[in-house]
């Protein structure tokens, strides 16, 4: 696979009021994508990425955003080739015909600060999705990555950060966050209304750091008490459920130039399922796989050298 790509682009700001800012701009993206091997094609995509963003400050350290833009989703070379997965016995196609998922993405996002580095954030996302990329049912009993149509996402995004220098805590963050999807898109194999695979439908995180600037260290402690995500194919839907996930950092500059970071990952126990149907027409279930997976822990030390 060989992708040339090519890109213009202009911008513009209009300062409406002194508590009013409206950008606006639109990007000309140009790619041609060259396959060679088995299979000898060339494809040609160009699009117009227009973008709209107004500011609004009502009153001090509070800010109400809204977006209105184009996207142009990022095709994964490894989608044009066949694969197979044999340890569930199961053979994807590869696509060649593949196009670019695009996004018409509407967002409107209220944001207050408060006690210096405090930020309580709230956002609402809308997504008109076009040729979403998922799994298509191909003849012979295989499955491939395609397009198989138009779909939506809704997005609700909340995002607070809790200084705690107040409370005699001196450079510490607390930190939550969670976003909730819903997604749709018409499966091309049942005809029926589901979600997109791979996007999660909910992922809360909690998070607690601190800036010691006199020793020049940074640790964070992170934690996720569950996650799960869910794949629809012609032939199977499949997925993991986890919970209680912990990662946890430490980070040293001794210069401007050298950082010297450790890190380590514990996972607790998680259970994928796998639901396999007899056949593409009545799906019944022919078997339920159900596994439980017991994680390792990750350790990591990295050093860095910037000259």
């Amino acid at each position: 696979m060989e992708e040339t790509r090519g890109e213009a682009f202009a911008k513009g700001t209009w300062r409406v009021r002194p508590n009013l800012t409206v950008e606006g701009g639109v990007r000309l993206e140009a790619s041609t994508i060259t396959q060679s091997g088995d299979a000898d094609q060339e494809k040609s995509f160009f699009f117009a990425k227009p973008r709209l963003q107004a500011t609004w400050t009502p009153m001090p350290d509070n800010q109400v955003r809204f977006r209105f833009e184009r996207e142009l989703g990022q095709l994964d070379f490894g989608d044009f080739a066949a694969s197979s997965d044999l340890e569930d016995d199961t053979v994807f196609g590869g696509n060649v015909d593949l196009e670019p998922e695009q996004r018409w993405i509407t967002e409107l996002t209220y944001e207050s600060r408060f006690l210096g580095d405090g930020i309580v954030s709230i956002g609402y996302r809308h997504d008109e999705i076009i040729d979403v990329i998922d799994r298509l049912p191909l003849a012979g009993g295989l499955s491939s990555v395609g397009n198989i149509g138009n779909g939506t996402l809704d997005q609700l995004a909340v995002n607070v950060v809790l200084p705690l220098d107040k409370i005699g805590f001196s450079g510490g963050q607390f930190l939550v966050r969670n976003t909730w999807n819903h997604t749709e898109v018409t499966d091309p194999t049942t005809g029926e209304t589901r979600s997109i695979s791979g996007v999660r439908a909910s992922q809360p995180a909690f998070s607690l750091s601190q800036d010691i600037a006199s020793w020049k260290l940074q640790w964070e402690m992170a934690y996720l008490p569950k996650l799960s995500e869910t794949s629809y194919d012609p032939d199977q839907t499949s997925g993991f459920r986890g919970h209680d996930y912990f990662e946890g950092s430490i980070e040293y500059k001794p210069t401007t130039t050298l950082a010297i970071r450790a890190q380590m990952n514990i996972w607790d126990d998680f259970e994928t399922e796998r639901v396999v149907y007899a056949d593409r027409v009545t799906r019944p279930v022919a078997f339920i796989e159900r596994r439980a997976i017991d994680p390792r822990t990750f350790y990591q030390i990295r050093v860095r050298k910037t000259f």
